[in-house]
């Protein structure tokens, strides 16, 4: 009993890794999407935020981390919107940037190209 009651906090330890933790599956790519469109603002000199619209399953996600007013990203993207679950999404060309799923990408313009792929190959961003 005694090595189990050493092992087990040294095991947890080990393994949690709290700056990788995420609630939903959909979850994981939110800071590397924001923080993409914050390097792009940066790299462009941009004075005005960006749009960005994403998918229905990753929306909950973004609007938790940028409904805040104190957000930082607030001031790199106006405001996120969703895009509905229906295929293939209805698409708005004004609109800067798209986060998707990657079955969806082939449904936009030629004008859209993808500037981001995550690392599970799943989705997608996009930017006209």
């Amino acid at each position: 009993m005694l090595p189990l009651v050493f092992a087990l906090p040294i095991n947890f330890m080990k393994n949690a890794s709290w700056s990788d933790t995420y609630e939903c599956r959909y979850d994981r790519n939110t800071y590397t999407i924001l923080n993409h469109v914050e390097q792009a603002y940066h790299s462009e000199a941009r004075a005005e935020p960006y749009d960005l619209r994403v998918h229905c399953l990753f929306y909950p996600s973004f609007q938790f981390h940028t409904w805040l007013s104190n957000s930082r990203y607030n001031h790199y993207i106006k405001k996120v919107q969703e895009i509905s679950c229906a295929v293939p999404p209805p698409i708005d060309t004004t609109v800067d940037f798209y986060y998707v799923q990657r079955k969806y990408s082939d449904h936009f313009p030629a004008s859209y190209h993808v500037v981001l792929e995550t690392t599970d190959q799943e989705s997608v961003l996009l930017r006209k």
